[in-house]
């Protein structure tokens, strides 16, 4: 059987690219093999493979940066087979042999006492009464365990496998976010003509400060230019805490050939929906007008669009036109139903909306 990593449709006839999506990440499965990059593995060599990609933070699960392109569904189907075995080998099993365990004592006791002279009688008396104790303390906490519906997953962290038991609070919890910001990627640089899109790093402050020290830079993004290089340091401290974290999303924007970072691209931490990203960038005046912001702008969406957004738009101050090329080059198309009022500093600003048309689909707007 054929099945694409990227939409998860599956085929039972051979093919090169996905019928559904055009991507060519597939896998094969035979009965007990599975055949993926060019590289064969067995199923079990597989699944640990991939469950070394998943990793828990606050009863969040959360996906590694991986080597084999898996996507975001294809991980979340493992995410749950995960789950389903080890409750059942770490809670339920253990509770199914201690009560066989149980019975099987209270069979023993029972015939030891039918049989004269083996034991005394309150010796057998004493076995019995156990084996019945064993069987009602089995059931009761089975039927506990059952009633709190725990559940357990195992994750990968610090270069070991761990398990974590979850109540049906932190289950539901992390059901509901492990298909939306709490569950993004550690993030798989992008790469376009010019440039890689990738989480920030240390090497990145003195870029950093370069372009985020100059007023202009700043007029359209409700923020003040650094004045130091400790302020550039404890920016981007909280950048890598916050991502690590899964509370934003604000990636480097870096020039292939020199390594400079350049700019960022990212996503305000304003949405909620799981289905929403709200695009926000910005770059060094020096790079203004050399296409860069659209080179990155378009990779993201289409990374966004691979990671089941439906929902993609951009805003822009009403006196930022540059901004708005720079969307509608990117097939960004005005929305009215985005546009808002932010104040800034006492005033009033309109922000003018976009949505880029996912599946083709165009949003509301106004002639």
């Amino acid at each position: 059987m054929f099945q694409c990593v990227e939409c998860l449709k599956t085929s039972n006839e051979k093919i090169e690219k996905c019928g559904r999506c055009g991507s060519s990440k597939l896998t094969n499965e035979d009965k007990h093999v599975l055949t993926y990059q060019n590289k064969t593995y067995a199923k079990k060599e597989f699944e640990v493979e991939v469950n070394k990609l998943i990793g828990l933070s606050d009863n969040r699960v959360y996906y590694r940066m991986n080597e084999f392109e898996l996507s975001r569904q294809y991980l979340y189907k493992y995410v749950i087979k995960n789950i389903k075995k080890n409750t059942f080998v770490r809670i339920f099993l253990p509770c199914i042999g201690a009560l066989v365990v149980a019975f099987l004592i209270l069979i023993v006791a029972v015939i030891i006492k039918t049989i004269p002279n083996v034991l005394s009688e309150e010796i057998s008396n004493a076995l019995v009464y156990f084996a019945v104790a064993s069987q009602i303390a089995g059931i009761a906490i089975t039927l506990y365990l059952v009633q709190k519906d725990f559940k357990v997953i195992k994750y990968f962290d610090e270069n070991e496998f761990k398990y974590q038991f979850l109540n049906k609070e932190a289950y539901k919890f992390l059901m509901d976010n492990l298909y939306n910001e709490g569950g993004y990627f550690y993030f798989r640089p992008l790469e376009t003509k010019r440039l890689v899109v990738r989480e920030f790093n240390d090497d990145d402050i003195y870029d950093y400060y370069e372009f985020f020290k100059n007023e202009k830079v700043h007029k359209f993004l409700f923020t003040n230019a650094f004045r130091n290089k400790d302020e550039v340091i404890e920016d981007i401290d909280q950048l890598i805490s916050d991502y690590k974290e899964r509370k934003t999303t604000k990636l480097a924007m870096v020039l292939k050939d020199t390594n400079h970072l350049i700019g960022y691209i990212g996503l305000s931490k304003r949405d909620y929906d799981p289905k929403a990203a709200q695009i926000i960038y910005a770059i060094g005046e020096r790079y203004w007008g050399k296409g860069y912001t659209p080179e990155a702008v378009s990779a993201f969406v289409e990374w966004l669009i691979k990671n089941g957004k439906t929902d993609i738009y951009a805003t822009r101050l009403e006196e930022n036109e540059p901004s708005g090329k720079v969307l509608e080059k990117c097939g960004f198309i005005r929305n009215f139903n985005k546009d808002t009022d932010l104040i800034d500093e006492g005033i009033i600003k309109h922000v003018i909306g976009y949505s880029y048309p996912v599946g083709g689909t165009k949003p509301n707007e106004k002639n």
